[in-house]
C-alpha cells in the first residue's frame, strides 16, 4: 500500500483485482502500472491505521490550487460560532 501526493490510497499485490468480473473493459483508470487507485483518502491515526475519511472525487481545489477535503470543511465549520435567529 502507498499513498499518493494527493492522498489517494494505492494498492498493489497478488490480492488486487485484475479487472471487474465479466467487464474487463471497465477497469478505466482504476488500475495503472499494477497499482489499484482506490479513490479513497485516508487519515493516519495514532495506531498507524488508515481510516478512510473522503473520496478523491469529492476534493475541492481552490483558486490557489490547494486541495480541500469535505471532512476538513466539516471540521472547520463545526468550530465556527453559531447564531440564533430571534
Amino acid at each position: 500500500m502507498d499513498v499518493s501526493p494527493d492522498d489517494e490510497i494505492f494498492i498493489k499485490g497478488p490480492n488486487v483485482m485484475l479487472h471487474y468480473h465479466n467487464k474487463p473493459e471497465d477497469i478505466g483508470e482504476s488500475l495503472r502500472d499494477g497499482w489499484m487507485h482506490s479513490g479513497d483518502v485516508p487519515v493516519m491515526d495514532a495506531d498507524w491505521r488508515f481510516p478512510i475519511t473522503d473520496l478523491i472525487k469529492d476534493i475541492l481545489i481552490t483558486l490557489g490550487g490547494k486541495n480541500i477535503t469535505p471532512s476538513t470543511l466539516k471540521t472547520s465549520s463545526s468550530s465556527l460560532p453559531t447564531s440564533t435567529m430571534p
